[in-house]
């Protein structure tokens, strides 16, 4: 029996880790002359799965299809403008995903929309071309709804912060193009760090409707937050917090969660990200095992943003 249990610990260890495991070796140099080519809405049955995560019900009330692209385009525009994404210009286009990979178009940086097979959803940045079709951002969205500018400039800007990780993973980092675009991020960060003291952290209160669970999952909020140090916190509802990032509101930070499906029913793990309240820039984002908000995922948060802050002053200085 232990044999067994160890054999489907170690299953598990390596099926999740595939599931998750980082783009690496991301070089910004693959951009050069690309064009980030974002799916039209279309109501195709073969529509790049962008009707399941239309999720607003004002927008199905939209008389015609024509007036839904127009008013998808509107959101998407305005969500670019508000995100952090600035290594490429972009598109809203109509293409089919296979059609285009075989077609080898050498601009295309396409977004493609990906469920698995624990019925988690994804994006993926896809790099295209003569030579090769690679992978080089990801970001977990399930939830996502792309009637938000909110939503849509916090999937860019997942997906941006993928692409600046992707690339401090890779082995020649320092030699690696594009310096202005990874060091915008960085001298960013710094900003944030800098001003850190003069900010509130927003952590958001659990509302399930099992109430026994919601009270253990807000107790673990309250005792986690006591490790936090690195400024002033408040916990808030979901509501508040959708309305601050609608305000785009200076002056405070949020966490989230992303739950991942496995292939164990039983175990559903954590994406846990820290957030600009005013523009959703991305300064956390990590698979944390099963944890939430507790006190040992506060002090992996707070112990990455430092360590983080120190690598970015040093290459920035080279």
């Amino acid at each position: 029996m232990k044999k067994y249990l160890f054999l489907s610990l170690l299953l598990f260890k390596v099926v999740t880790y595939s599931q998750f495991s980082p783009i690496k070796n991301f070089d910004y140099k693959l951009l050069e002359g690309k064009v980030l080519y974002i799916p039209q809405l279309n109501f195709d049955e073969d529509s790049n799965k962008i009707q399941r995560f239309l999720k607003n019900e004002q927008f199905d009330k939209i008389a015609t299809e024509k007036e839904k692209i127009e008013e998808y385009n509107r959101i998407w525009k305005l969500a670019m403008e508000q995100s952090s994404y600035n290594a490429t210009p972009y598109e809203i286009v109509d293409f089919n995903f296979k059609e285009l990979k075989k077609a080898k178009d050498p601009k295309a940086l396409v977004l493609k929309y990906f469920t698995d097979g624990f019925y988690n959803d994804w994006v993926l940045l896809v790099s295209m071309g003569p030579d090769t079709t690679k992978d080089i951002a990801r970001a977990l969205i399930t939830g996502i709804d792309l009637t938000k500018v909110e939503d849509i400039r916090l999937m860019i800007n997942m997906l941006n912060f993928s692409l600046n990780e992707a690339s401090e993973l890779h082995e020649n980092e320092l030699t690696t193009g594009y310096s202005d675009v990874r060091n915008n991020y960085k001298e960013k960060f710094l900003k944030f760090y800098e001003n850190i003291n003069n900010l509130t952290f927003l952590a958001v209160m659990d509302e399930s409707e099992n109430e026994k669970k919601a009270d253990k999952r807000n107790e673990d909020i309250k005792e986690g937050l006591e490790e936090w140090n690195l400024c002033k916190y408040e916990i808030i509802t979901k509501e508040e917090l959708e309305q601050r990032r609608l305000n785009k509101e200076k002056g405070s930070f949020y966490w989230r969660s992303f739950a991942m499906r496995t292939q164990s029913p039983l175990i559903v793990l954590q994406i846990n990200v820290i957030l600009n309240t005013e523009n959703d820039e991305v300064y956390f984002y990590k698979q944390l095992g099963s944890r939430r908000l507790k006190g040992s995922t506060i002090i992996d948060i707070q112990d990455n943003i430092k360590n983080r802050a120190e690598r970015y002053k040093k290459q920035l200085l080279n």
